[in-house]
Formats: structure tokens, sequence, C-alpha cells
């Protein structure tokens, strides 16, 4: 996500989201503190914390959209469950823009109930037909309309697309809508012929324009779309468009060593889809050198697709394998995510600077790289805390008008950098240095890719598993590598 949007292009319905949230933030705040001591039910506290009682692997969707107006979408999600602790009722995430018709299991119609929360926000609380044991697994079918996909004219097309970022996937998909619980996905969507659909992940038949026959109306049309690799709900993007929304679809082939070839030649390959009017910008072919340069230095991206889509959102958003793009500056920026942030992960929302800070640094890196000025804001840092405790649950009111996660995020991972530099005795912005900070980097993308990561786990990372691997690379002493790894800590974060 590019910050200068907050400059730019406020949304009023976040502002007015706002508002609402400076009344109770004080008090959630103070509901946070006494959490450690305290297990407080999810309908009672913070509507936007996860639940730790459950984990959803896997949400099959099924969308079906009428048409490009304001008409409801019909949704019917499968999501694959498994009880972290023992169960005798499930609790989701949902909204008021959702009207819940079923829940299902096994076969088997649940009685449900809705709580109200705050900032349209509600709990789904759902009652199990019988107990259910911790690790236990089972599949619930839930059904419902939704009015949260709004129509839009943008850049001349007629669209349909909703937010999920930070806390509104809930909006449309009632879910354990927290970053904590990442998922893999499929999602169906059924729109009119003529239409386009996009959506995360792979598309079966890959056919980008015209998707497949509509089995059950010759008047339809379906895009099926995979997600294998688990992402939070956060990161969803669903989007229809007509009247000339078009995808350009072509391929990214390069060798090992960052040169571009044939897809039969190349060691790493992706397709690369920009939907809008069928053509791809050439800022955005200039910036996919980013991609090739992270992934020679860190390590093959998760994603199995580098997608963008032109379309109406409050800012830039690094949707993993579709990225919303407001502008077209920002495309390096939200590459970088598919390392930091979507690639590595970060656990709650007060450890969204480890997307921010380290992507908002490594973009400005990259230039550093390719035109020898680094251009991260490194002089706009505040007095916020970094990693404020409020955030985790209430992240629109902490970080909605700051710079605090971007730019306080890449002074203290430059100044990581500064000390690892020190440690290592090299010159920083050295060619040494810069492949050194590199490697360490590639081993902490390949250790922790697969795992959201905490503050607290990353500092935990680099006292250990990185004082092990300088000494063992470059003969650096492990004490002093933990002690300034402390000072670091101690400078940047609160834990």
């Amino acid at each position: 996500m590019f910050l200068s949007r907050w400059n730019r292009t406020r949304h009023s319905k976040l502002m007015e989201d706002r508002v609402k949230h400076w009344i109770w933030r004080s008090f959630f705040s103070l509901a946070l503190l006494a959490q450690a001591a305290l297990a407080i039910d999810i309908d009672r506290k913070a509507p936007f914390l996860g639940n730790d009682e459950i984990d959803v692997s896997h949400y099959g969707l099924r969308m079906d959209f009428t048409d490009l107006d304001d008409s409801p979408v019909k949704v019917v999600a499968e999501l694959d469950v498994r009880a972290l602790s023992d169960l005798n009722q499930l609790k989701l995430h949902t909204s008021q823009q959702s009207k819940i018709e079923s829940v299902v299991l096994e076969g088997a119609a649940l009685p449900f109930t809705i709580v109200d929360g705050e900032s349209q926000s509600r709990i789904l609380k759902v009652e199990l037909p019988k107990a259910v044991a911790k690790g236990a697994q089972f599949k619930l079918t839930v059904t419902l309309e939704t009015d949260a996909f709004k129509r839009h004219l943008w850049r001349g097309h007629r669209m349909r697309n909703t937010e999920s970022w930070p806390y509104k996937a809930r909006n449309w998909l009632p879910s354990n809508d927290s970053p904590q619980d990442p998922a893999s996905f499929t999602i169906e969507m059924h729109v009119p012929a003529g239409t386009v659909a996009a959506a995360n992940g792979l598309l079966r038949g890959e056919n980008y324009l015209q998707g497949e026959p509509d089995k059950e109306n010759p008047n339809r049309r379906v895009f099926h779309w995979t997600q294998k690799q688990p992402i939070p709900t956060y990161g969803l993007n669903v989007v229809v468009g007509g009247d000339g929304f078009r995808p350009y679809v072509g391929r990214l082939s390069f060798d090992e060593n960052g040169q571009r070839t044939s897809q039969e030649k190349a060691k790493f390959s992706v397709p690369v889809v920009y939907y809008d009017n069928g053509t791809l910008p050439a800022e955005i072919e200039e910036s996919l050198q980013a991609y090739i340069f992270f992934t020679i230095h860190l390590g093959k991206s998760p994603y199995d697709k580098l997608g963008f889509v032109s379309a109406p959102h409050f800012s830039s958003m690094e949707s993993p394998t579709l990225v919303t793009l407001i502008s077209s500056q920002h495309v390096v920026h939200e590459i970088v995510h598919d390392w930091f942030g979507n690639g590595i992960q970060f656990r709650k929302w007060n450890d969204f600077w480890l997307s921010e800070g380290f992507t908002s640094y490594m973009t400005g890196f990259y230039s550093e790289v390719t035109t020898g000025r680094n251009t991260a804001k490194l002089d706009k840092v505040d007095k916020k805390t970094l990693n404020p405790a409020g955030a985790e649950a209430d992240p629109l009111g902490q970080f909605f008008g700051t710079s605090t996660p971007y730019y306080k995020g890449a002074a203290a991972v430059a100044d990581f950098r500064r000390l690892l530099a020190q440690q290592l005795k090299v010159e920083t912005g050295s060619e040494e240095e810069r492949a050194r900070f590199l490697s360490v980097l590639s081993k902490l993308y390949q250790e922790r890719k697969d795992t959201p990561l905490s503050s607290e786990a990353f500092v935990e990372w680099a006292r250990k598993d990185m004082a092990e691997y300088l000494a063992t690379r470059y003969q650096a002493d492990p004490q002093k590598t933990a002690e300034w790894v402390e000072e670091w800590k101690a400078r940047w974060l609160k834990l």
C-alpha cells in the first residue's frame, strides 16, 4: 500500500469510520491491557481482533453478479475450519452490509444469531449441534447476499469492486477477518456475458477476457480463480468490469542472472496480467525489473501471478496476485510487497510496520541500487509508537492519517542496516555492504515467508538465527550481534 494516498486520496467513507473510531478507541486500548491476563470473548471485545479459537484454512466462494449496477451479490462460502480449542459455538466476523440467509454443517441448517459491533461490524454466532473437540476439522457453508460491491465509473469503464483492507472483507465474506489467520481461496465468479471478472490467484482455463461458459445460463460467464498460497482476508481483491474493461496478458521470464529470456529457457517465469484497456503502461513494464531484482537477491515470490488492476480504491493496494493501482507510480512499492507483507506476512495489526516499513525502505533501496540514491523518506520520523498495542483492535484508528508504519518503519530498517554494516565493518552503500544486507534479508525471507511474523518474533530471529548466520558466514561475534539487536529494539519498539 502506497503512503501518498493519505495526503492525496483520502476516502470519505474512511473519514467517517475515523470519526466513529476515535470515540471508542481509548476504551479498547484499556481493554487490550487486560487481555493478556483475561481471555475475553470475541463478541465482548473490539470487533477487529481475530478469533483465536479457530483456524480457517480455506474459503471456497461462489459469487453471482447479476449486473454492473447496485443489485445485491449472492455469495455461497464454504469454510474449512479447524478448532483450536473445544467449541460449542462458532464465531465469525460479518457486517451490516451482508444479510446471512443460512448456515449449514454436514447438510443440516444450524441456528445462528448476529451480534452488533462497532463501525458496521458484527459477529455471526453459530450454535453447533454438538461439542467440537480441539483439533477437529469441519466444513461450514454460509449463504448470504451483500451490497458491499458498489458500482463505479472508472476510466470510462463501468465496474463493481469492494475494499477488504484492513477489516472490510467481512462486509461480503463471513470470516476470521484478521491477518493472524491467512487461508487459501477458490473464487468462482458468475457474471453477465461481455463483462470481465478478476480476483486473486490463477484463472482456470487462462481465458482472462471471457472466462468459461456458464452451464447454468448461456447469457453468463464463469471465472474460476484459485489462490493456493494462503493470504490474509484483507488481501482479497474482487473486481468486475465492462465497457472496454479488458486484460493485458503477458509473461515475465528471466534466467538466474536476471536476464530476460524465453519461457522455455527461463529459471523464473510468471504471467503478467493488467486490467484496464488491454494494454500495459510503460511505467509498469519498466517496474517489472524490480520484480526480477528481488527474485534474484531474495528468492522466488510465493505467488504464481503478477497481476494488477486499475480500479477505484482509496489507495493503491498490495492485494496478492492482483494489486490495485490508482497510479502507476506506485508499482515498485507494491511489487516489493510480494516479499514484505505478502511474502513475510505480519501476525497482528500492531506488527503492520513489518509490512510497510520494510517495503518502504526496500523500495528506496532498489532506487539506491539503480540510481545511486535511496529514496526512502527517512527524515519524516514522528514520535508515535511503531508497534502500538491499540492497533491490534483498531488498525484504521491507529494508522489513518499517519506515516508511522511507513516512514518510521523505514527508518527502523535503515538503522538495522547501519548497525549490521557497523558490525561487519563494511561501508554502508558499498557493493559489498549491499550484498551482505541482501543476504541477511534473503535468509529472513526464506525462513519466515510461510508464517505470519510478529515484532517479537522478528527480534528473536535477529538475536539468534541471524546471529548464527553472521557467525558462520562472516565470522561475526554472536554476542555482539545480540547486543546491537537489543539496542535497536529498545530504540524502535515497545515490547
